[in-house]
């Protein structure tokens, strides 16, 4: 009876073999594993991309509506500096006051 029990022991080269195999999956798990997080990242900065472009796009229609807005409206508007410099004004504040738009 003792042989048949070592026979079903493993020898030294199936227990290197077999801890080799298990060093084997297990990095082969872990490679998975940093493969999966990899994916993610390009997926989530994939959809941040996809969100930029969008946000963009509406920040663009709504810059082309101020600045109509600003362009061809009767009243006079003028945006300045806390020093009293006029930055910016539109057409109607031109004409209102006399000065030039440069």
């Amino acid at each position: 009876m003792k042989d048949k029990d070592k026979s079903k022991e493993p020898t030294t080269d199936e227990q290197d073999r077999l801890q080799q195999r298990l060093a084997e999956l297990i990095t082969e798990r872990k490679w998975r594993e940093e493969l999966a997080l990899v994916v993610e990242s390009v997926r989530s900065k994939k959809e941040l991309a996809m969100e930029l472009e969008i946000t963009l796009q509406e920040l663009e229609a709504s810059l082309e509506l101020y600045q109509g807005l600003f362009k061809n409206t009767l009243d006079a508007i003028w945006l300045h500096d806390f020093q009293g410099n006029i930055i910016i004004a539109n057409d109607s504040a031109s004409k209102l006051t006399g000065y030039s738009r440069v």
